[in-house]
Parts: structure tokens; sequence; C-alpha cells
């Protein structure tokens, strides 16, 4: 299947003026290695079966025009995380694994797979970095690191709509399913992951003790958090 290079390059007839076209076009001829996530999404996109990669391009195409802002492309690349959860499923030996369109006026799951000659459903979340990171980035001044070294309950929070979210999707098809969150940290760093994961843990536990949840860090790093999950 085609990758991110020929997913970008429709995108590019299509937007040649889009200002994220620009940048990349400017930024990867000076500093060819700069986008260093290109190659996972790469991976990820080329496993796709040819159904999967239509309905993922169809999606790109209209979410890929959004406005520019302090998230960039953020909701694109958001998108295309539903190919490493494909990725994911796929690493599992899993069968008849689809990428799938959104039913009007119902909530739709992300992908469907079989598991033992059942149909099964995966809800595909990001969680990207908080409103205040965002503001500490762009003031561009110094502040107090013990910000980092516990997630706040805010966050926490968070990750509960949000999985709560992903389930009712999921039920809206199949009583069960897996829940795929994708999670980018104010601290990127992962000097605390420790805490992170143990905060994370236990909050699953407590939370959603019934649920099948894969919480991953970020896009290029390998931490996982699994919970309910063989």
């Amino acid at each position: 299947m085609p990758g991110f290079n020929e997913l970008i390059a429709e995108l590019e007839k299509k937007h040649p003026d889009d200002w994220w076209i620009k940048s990349r076009r400017d930024t990867e001829s000076l500093f060819p290695d700069s986008f260093p996530q290109v190659h996972i999404y790469e991976n990820a996109l080329r496993i796709l079966d040819s159904d999967s990669w239509l309905v993922l391009s169809e999606k790109a195409h209209d979410v890929f025009p959004g406005p520019q802002g302090a998230r960039g492309k953020n909701q694109f690349f958001n998108l295309l995380n539903e190919a490493l959860a494909y990725e994911y499923l796929a690493g599992q030996e899993l069968r008849n694994i689809r990428l799938l369109l959104p039913v009007p006026k119902k909530k739709t799951p992300d992908i469907s797979y079989d598991v033992n000659g059942m149909v099964r459903y995966c809800e595909v979340k990001t969680i990207s970095v908080s409103e205040e990171e965002l503001g500490r980035i762009g003031a561009g001044e110094a502040f107090d690191s013990s910000i980092y070294y516990e997630l706040t309950p805010e966050f926490l929070d968070k990750l509960g709509s949000t999985i709560q979210n992903a389930a009712a999707q999921i039920k809206s098809f199949s009583p069960s399913g897996l829940i795929y969150v994708i999670v980018h940290f104010d601290d990127f760093s992962l000097v605390h992951y420790d805490t992170y994961q143990r905060q994370i843990s236990d909050f699953l536990a407590c939370s959603f003790p019934a649920l099948e949840i894969i919480v991953r860090v970020g896009v290029l790093g390998a931490h996982y958090i699994r919970h309910g999950v063989c």
C-alpha cells in the first residue's frame, strides 16, 4: 500500500498552498530528518489493506485543510493514529482488520477485526498536550519543572472522559472491544514516566476494571500501558 509520503503527495495536489505543506517542503529541503514521526506513520500506512487505505485517504482529505493555530495539523495526525492501532492489531495476528467510515447519525468505532470468528471493534483516541503547556511554550519563559512531577487530576479526568466516549462508540456496535489511546504528555522528556505509568495503571484499575485498554505514550516511543489485555 502507499505510505505517508504518497498520502502527502495526494494532499499537496489538492492543497498546494497549504501552510503545513509549504513548511514541510521548506524544512525538509534543509533538514531531511526533521520529521522522525514520518517513518512511524510510513510503516503503519503501508500495511493497511486496500479498503482501509481508501477509508483513511478519504477521511484525511476531509480533515487536512483544518485551520492554522497552536495545534497545527493535530486533527490530521490524530486521524493517522488509526493506522498505528491497525498496525498493533495486525501485530497481534488478528484477522479481517478494517478501518471504518462513520455511519451517519450513529456513533461509529474506527476499526473492526475478528477474534475467534467474532467481529470486535477498536476505537482510537488521542490526548494531546494541554492548553497550559502550549501557553508555556508560546511564552518562552522559565517555569518551575515541578509541575511535571506527576499527572494532574485534570489530566486523569481527561483520560477518563476520553475512555468513556470511546467505550460508548464501541458499545454502539458490540458489547466489548479495544480502546487504543495515544497520549502526549506535557513533559515530553518522560523524566517522570515511572510515576505516570503507576498513576495511569491505578486509575484504569479503579475506574475501568472491565475494559480492554492500550495507552501508547506518544508516536515515537515504545512505552505502552496495557489494561485488561492479554
